[in-house]
């Protein structure tokens, strides 16, 4: 006996699901779009289709666990936090507790877009061995920069005839 098939308009919601939940919708908003009735049914549908080989990202499970998956556009120093808490290994939980940064501001940063402080970003980073730095600009980068923020007409009359 063989698999079971589902129909091709079936087949067509699951490929939307697939899509927006590889795009970092939550399942919350893929239940309104798609007309299940609680974002549980969401994560079953999400469970049985990868189940079935179907490529489907992983968010982070229930237990803090990072895995790949994560929102969309995301901060690129957020973005590289999760790159160095997936090669660590660990979990959220863990990382709450040891850099006193709550659990769901975490998740949120990770799965919902959400901008850390830079308070919060360098406990957790502390807690993974590393620390936020400020470093000089290199030298073309900085005279493009102040060009474009206009830096010498900003500065008082005295300055730029001495400058100039």
């Amino acid at each position: 006996m063989g698999k079971f098939k589902p129909d091709p308009d079936t087949q067509a919601r699951y490929q939307r699901v697939i899509d927006l939940w590889n795009s970092g919708a939550t399942a919350a908003e893929i239940m309104s779009q798609e007309n299940y009735k609680t974002p549980a049914s969401v994560h079953t549908t999400i469970g049985r289709l990868r189940r079935q080989g179907r490529p489907v990202n992983r968010k982070m499970l229930s237990n803090g666990a990072v895995k790949q998956g994560l929102a969309g556009p995301l901060d690129p120093f957020v973005r590289q936090l999760f790159e160095l808490i997936l090669r660590e290994e660990t979990n959220l939980f863990a990382i709450s507790k040891k850099s006193g940064v709550d659990y769901t501001s975490l998740r949120g940063w990770g799965l919902e877009g959400v901008q850390p402080t830079i308070g919060n970003l360098e406990a957790v980073l502390n807690t993974l061995g590393y620390r936020l730095t400020i470093v000089p600009m290199e030298e073309n980068d900085a005279r493009e920069r102040s060009k474009s923020n206009n830096l010498e007409d900003n500065q008082p009359r005295e300055l730029r005839e001495s400058a100039g």
